[in-house]
């Protein structure tokens, strides 16, 4: 690359133009060889402020589209490593250090729809890549403590329910406090978020969908924040109602901790029955955990406000999530259970 080709300005198109020429030329059809979707290929370059991996400007992006479909997936996987010199024939050999793992090249094809990174893949990424941990902390809001474990390797990888969330199922996690709720909730919004990400979209961004399917996303939020949230929107000057509903209702992943815990009123109870009908009637995954079986909840939530509002929610929940049920000891006072059995 010259002086002139570096200072060259890249020529930037909209998003629409990029679909409409791409649909055009009939790149996008599913089945077709090469196949690519418009949005695919303008997150791609839009990425990299419409320059190449040498530096070079996308002048034409159209010639761009037209090399992308006549190369193939292989346009875009990895370059090959250069070969490692020989060691000397006097130096010993030692095993190479394990490398975390990265997607595959399979992973990385060009398509709108990408496969998830493996769950191994994940949890390596999680324990050595600072980069890819805060990434799927900041987009889901996972609370410090389970990111932490989740880091250490304390928490387990969980993604037996990813293909439930990728459909729009969901979870109602429930049991005693101390057994874990919490942090399994938060193991599997951190592999579904985490398998999504993608290094080539801006540093761990997600990656694009196909147009017309849902976005990636996830959102934990404790149910008494959410309370507290709702309520917030009779203040002036803050955000509100319908953006706090809509924001609760449009994302694709929402986990609600600890449902039952707080006290609320019936005002509160009638909002959180827009969000989850809102969820209910969209088809998008919902995880709740609680101390309560379905039943009990129906019953704490009708102290608060009206009874069919309460029966509404949980109703509506009943058929939106797979019940999981977590048992055991309390975790958290295990230290103090051995203190009192030692004495």
């Amino acid at each position: 690359m010259n002086d002139t080709q570096a200072q060259a300005r890249p020529v930037r198109p909209t998003l629409e133009e990029v679909e409409a020429y791409v649909h055009g030329k009939g790149y996008d059809v599913p089945g077709a060889a090469n196949a690519f979707y418009g949005n695919f290929f303008y997150a791609y370059h839009d990425a990299r402020v419409w320059r190449r991996a040498d530096g070079t400007p996308v002048a034409d992006w159209r010639a761009e589209a037209d090399t992308w479909h006549e190369r193939g997936p292989h346009y875009l996987e990895p370059e090959p490593r250069a070969a490692a010199p020989a060691p000397a024939a006097s130096a010993p050999v030692s095993a190479p250090a394990p490398e975390a793992p990265v997607a595959s090249p399979e992973a990385l094809s060009v398509g709108g729809a990408l496969p998830p990174l493996e769950v191994a893949d994940v949890a390596t990424l999680a324990a050595t890549d600072r980069a890819f941990h805060e990434a799927v902390v900041r987009k889901t809001g996972i609370p410090p403590r389970f990111a932490r474990r989740i880091a250490e390797g304390e928490a387990a990888p969980e993604h037996a329910y990813d293909a439930r969330l990728a459909r729009g199922g969901g979870l109602y996690i429930y049991g005693p406090r101390g057994v874990g709720k919490t942090e399994l909730a938060c193991r599997i919004a951190y592999d579904y978020a985490g398998s999504r990400l993608d290094p080539r979209f801006g540093n761990w961004a997600y990656r694009p969908v196909p147009k017309g399917r849902p976005k990636h996303g996830v959102r934990f939020v404790v149910s008494a924040d959410l309370m507290t949230e709702l309520r917030s929107t009779f203040d002036k000057g803050g955000d509100s109602e319908a953006d706090v509903i809509r924001r609760y209702v449009n994302v694709p992943v929402l986990i609600i901790d600890d449902l039952g815990k707080d006290s609320s009123t019936q005002w509160v109870l009638a909002k959180l029955f827009q969000i989850v009908n809102g969820r209910y009637e969209a088809e998008r995954a919902t995880i709740v955990t609680s101390q309560y079986t379905q039943a009990g909840l129906a019953a704490v939530l009708s102290e608060y406000g009206r009874k069919e509002d309460a029966l509404a929610i949980v109703s509506r929940l009943a058929e939106m999530t797979e019940r999981v049920k977590v048992d055991g000891p309390d975790r958290r006072m295990a230290p103090c259970d051995a203190e009192g059995a030692g004495r």
